[in-house]
């Protein structure tokens, strides 16, 4: 099953410092990372640099509109949009919806009722994460119904039994599997493969995560120490000057995790 991070992560979008200060101070008093930017050149970086779950978007933005970003993230499976903007129309407002945001919220507003839209969008995602039997370890994300895994909306391209090796580690981040371990997970004690094809497999692994160099998880270890996932900061060491090779113990990064969601339906005004 997915589990989400404590709290969640939440970018505030908005040219305004006093409007930021306040939300921030909110968020992360109810148990949210937070992050803020206040053009939509810094909200695109943001979004592939922070991974938020869910985006609190002003309009009116030093360099364009924040309906252009709104326009870009529509039906975006793991990330909500909640417009909070001085524009109060009806048709402002239905504009936003139709554009793509997940919700709209007009100033002047209060804090329990940002927080409280906050909270239903966030259940939501993670219910319809659960829902998908996703799980999730730094920016990797992986399908168990489908079994398979992406990063940064790429798929791994992942053989079953690379899938297998790799939720197992993901399962338990940190802690070392013998090769043993593995082998009896692919193909079951009583069989007759040799052991070292799990090296194979690993070293296959090593190449498909290493392919991002975003921040994320790295796969260490080796035959004899066994093999952990282990965020990047700890594999950096390992990362420089590696071969990768069937024994190698080599760090790699993954980029922004995708998972699966269905978008909130909000009416003109309404609160969800």
């Amino acid at each position: 099953m997915y589990q989400a991070p404590t709290g969640g992560r939440i970018l505030i979008v908005d040219d305004d410092k006093w409007v930021n200060e306040v939300n921030r101070k909110a968020l992360e008093a109810a148990g949210y990372t937070v992050e803020v930017a206040t053009s939509v050149a810094e909200a695109r970086r943001d979004v592939d640099g922070f991974l938020p779950d869910l985006i609190i978007l002003d309009i009116l933005l030093p360099d364009g509109s924040g309906l252009e970003l709104c326009r870009e993230l529509r039906g975006h499976p793991n990330i909500r949009t909640l417009v909070l903007s001085a524009l109060n129309t009806s048709e402002d407002v239905i504009n936003g919806l139709m554009l793509g945001a997940d919700d709209y919220l007009t100033k002047p507003y209060s804090t329990g009722e940002l927080l409280a839209r906050v909270k239903v969008h966030l259940r939501r995602l993670n219910e319809a994460r659960s829902g998908a039997r996703l799980s999730r370890l730094g920016n990797l994300v992986l399908n168990h119904v489908e079994q398979s895994a992406c990063s940064g909306g790429r798929d791994l391209d992942l053989e079953p039994r690379e899938f297998v090796i790799l939720a197992a580690l993901a399962a338990q981040p940190g802690q070392p599997l013998s090769a043993q371990q593995l082998y009896d997970l692919v193909w079951g004690a009583d069989s007759d493969a040799d052991i070292r094809t799990i090296q194979i497999f690993i070293a296959s692994l090593e190449i498909k995560l290493g392919l991002d160099s975003g921040a994320g998880v790295g796969l260490l270890g080796n035959s004899e120490s066994g093999y952990r996932l282990a965020a990047t900061e700890a594999a950096a060491g390992t990362i420089a000057g590696a071969e990768v090779g069937l024994d190698a113990g080599v760090g790699a990064g993954v980029g922004v995790g995708a998972g699966v969601g269905v978008g909130a339906g909000v009416g003109v005004g309404a609160g969800q």
